[in-house]
């Protein structure tokens, strides 16, 4: 939370605020400037309802452009966990074409992923269901490949890794 503020402090020198939803287990992040909703808007991000996102061109055909927005998404929508000592990153969405678009940068970089998943998403604030799209990355092969290329600086990712035995991670905590 405040390392996603002090990144829109610095880019946009502005302040933004956060609003944590427990009743919707989710967070929110407030930032009011037209002028920064214009820069966005102006560098091919969409203004409205997010349900079917997908990425700018700019940040497609660029791959270091792609790594650097898959870190900042990891940190925030991914998710890890473990079987026993099986590791699985995780990512769902609404969007099918972030879904597909993260998944073919995913493949083109080398990571065994057989497909997304179409998923029915139980909506635990009342709202009607949705379908949602999921991307598993599993085993210590794709692990592996992610620490190497994308990583983790979310300190809830971090804790598991190190709970999980991965050392070299105690102290970015």
């Amino acid at each position: 939370m405040n390392h996603v503020k002090k990144l829109i402090k610095g880019l946009f020198n502005l302040k933004s605020s956060v609003f944590i939803r427990n009743d919707q287990n989710s967070m929110y992040l407030r930032l009011i400037s037209k002028g920064s909703i214009t820069y966005l808007m102006k560098i091919g991000f969409k203004k409205g309802k997010k349900e079917q996102i997908d990425l700018p061109d700019w940040i497609v055909s660029n791959r270091d452009y792609t790594l650097s927005f898959l870190k900042g998404l990891a940190d925030t929508d991914f998710s890890i966990y473990f079987r026993k000592s099986y590791p699985i990153i995780s990512f769902k969405s609404k969007s099918k074409p972030l879904v597909e678009n993260i998944f073919n940068f995913l493949k083109k970089e080398g990571f065994s992923l057989k497909n997304y998943y179409e998923e029915e998403k139980v909506d635990k604030r009342g709202y009607k269901n949705s379908k949602a799209y999921a991307i598993k990355l599993n085993g210590n092969k794709n692990m592996k490949l992610w620490l190497d290329l994308i990583n983790f600086r979310n300190r809830r990712h971090l804790k598991k890794l190190v709970r999980m035995g991965q050392r070299e991670f105690e102290s970015r905590i």
